[in-house]
């Protein structure tokens, strides 16, 4: 199918909660709602442990300007500085200072050209203070230089339709699919373009009908920063994906909270298709991860997308879960607001997250206990 086709249905796939949320639910032919079945390799959820056992972890203070993002895509570290990626605000790029809470710079355009972004999807730290930065929509990373005065461009990368949160491990780039039997995606830099060289084996959710496995297995994905190990959470079940240096699958784990994906199924004539629907009964389940060298935090959110008048609140996490990189639950970190993404600082014992409302901006969360770092 054609780029010009494919884009708009990207668009529907990555931004699963504004369909979600605008979809009337008796709307065309629908079969009944149904839900994931276990299969006999599914995790099965942890305890928790008894140290989780705690007050909420506090927000402290806002970073940034309320005025100076609008719809938040990434949240990220680099160079110790939290680098915001935004689809709607004046500049697509933005920097701010944790030590002062001050907006420190916007980098960037919305637009076609070099230098400017249509719609990032991913951020990278590539040393010092240049990122890779993925438009998704360009079909282009950037190597982006944060030090030049209004930032510059480094070098570009022309990539395939698709390419969603690419991350590198040595010289391999993987990437989390959002087609049907995609779960990652493997690439090597081939001329300033990325060829693909292979394609990891399907989670068990691609047992369910293909253009529905493409949503159940939406995962977001964390690096280490040594960039030897990868993980994967899942979106829309309660499963998290660990990898070696080389992509090969090391432990596969289950959060505490146990819940079964569950949906309709639309047919799209026009498409050919058949259509992931979310119901009032539809959860969310990690809604973003970050990583140090030694653990992983996955940001859970849990509620049905019917429990609030504004479903988008569903897509916020209110716990932050802790796994070591073999899987093991450590730690339960309830949060005392809702956020859609999350920053860890190892160095600082730092968490930070997004807050949608009342305004989009950073918060910057009590110091993490120490057994969870």
């Amino acid at each position: 199918m054609r780029r010009s086709i494919w884009l708009p249905a990207l668009a529907v796939c990555v931004g699963a909660a504004a369909y979600g949320a605008m979809a009337p639910a008796g709307r065309g032919p629908a079969r009944a709602s149904r839900s994931y079945q276990r299969g006999d390799g599914d995790p099965r959820p942890q305890e928790i442990p008894a140290s989780a056992r705690r007050p909420r972890l506090r927000a402290v203070r806002e970073l940034g300007d309320s005025l100076a993002f609008a719809f938040v895509q990434d949240l990220s570290l680099v160079d110790g500085r939290l680098l915001v990626l935004d689809a709607s605000a004046r500049h697509p790029v933005t920097t701010v200072d944790p030590a002062t809470g001050r907006v420190e710079q916007g980098y960037g355009q919305r637009g076609p050209g070099p230098g400017e972004f249509l719609w990032l999807r991913g951020a990278e730290p590539a040393g010092g203070r240049q990122v890779w930065l993925n438009d998704l929509q360009a079909g282009r990373m950037t190597l982006y230089d944060l030090s030049r005065p209004g930032g510059a461009v480094v070098r570009t990368l022309r990539t395939p339709v698709g390419l969603y949160q690419p991350l590198h491990l040595g010289d391999t780039l993987v990437s989390n699919g959002l087609f049907p039997g995609e779960i990652l995606r493997f690439f090597v830099e081939d001329g300033g373009e990325l060829r693909e060289v292979r394609r990891a084996a399907p989670t068990p959710f691609g047992r369910e009908v293909p253009d529905v496995a493409m949503i159940l297995n939406r995962t977001t994905l964390a690096a280490s920063p040594r960039r030897d190990r990868l993980v994967g959470a899942y979106f829309y079940a309660n499963r998290l994906d660990f990898y070696d240096r080389h992509g090969r699958l090391t432990a596969v784990a289950a959060g505490p909270r146990e819940f079964a994906p569950t949906y309709r199924v639309v047919p799209d004539p026009r498409e050919k298709m058949i259509r992931w629907v979310p119901t009032g009964e539809t959860r969310y389940g990690y809604v973003d991860v970050a990583a140090t060298d030694d653990r992983v935090y996955a940001l859970f959110a849990g509620r049905p997308n019917g429990a609030d008048t504004d479903r988008m609140a569903a897509f916020d996490g209110t716990e932050v879960h802790v796994f070591d990189w073999n899987g093991a639950l450590l730690d339960v970190m309830p949060l005392d607001l809702p956020v859609g993404k999350i920053a860890v600082d190892a160095a600082t014992h730092t968490l930070y997250g997004m807050r949608r409302d009342p305004y989009p901006v950073v918060v910057q969360f009590a110091p993490l206990p120490g057994d969870v770092l």
